[in-house]
């Protein structure tokens, strides 16, 4: 029944519109039952396969500002995932432009 439940569970990000441009950044989605934990991806290629950012046993994450680069677009998915059955797929994008000092443009 667990493999199933992460076969078939889609993590959804929320999606804004139009793109925010933030100084920071906060990543939450809804718990898997079943889960062990959640890995989060980030790519500055809309729909890359991005490199894998955190692993967290949440359904949030935060990043520091320091590792991302300014003025620059980041497209975050997630995944849950269970010990001895895999990984579900990943997420919808989420897609965000990164600015520091309250900068408002990309």
């Amino acid at each position: 029944m667990l493999k199933s439940l992460l076969i078939l569970a889609h993590i959804h990000l929320a999606a804004l519109t139009p793109m925010p441009v933030l100084d920071h950044c906060n990543v939450s989605w809804n718990e898997v039952a079943g889960a062990d934990g959640y890995k989060v991806y980030f790519s500055t290629v809309k729909g890359g396969a991005g490199t894998l950012q955190a692993v967290v046993n949440t359904n949030a994450w935060s990043c520091s500002p320091r590792s991302l680069t300014n003025h620059t677009v980041y497209y975050v998915t997630a995944t849950a995932f269970a010990s001895g059955i895999g990984e579900s797929p990943r997420s919808n994008e989420f897609a965000f432009c990164f600015v520091n000092h309250g900068a408002r443009k990309c």
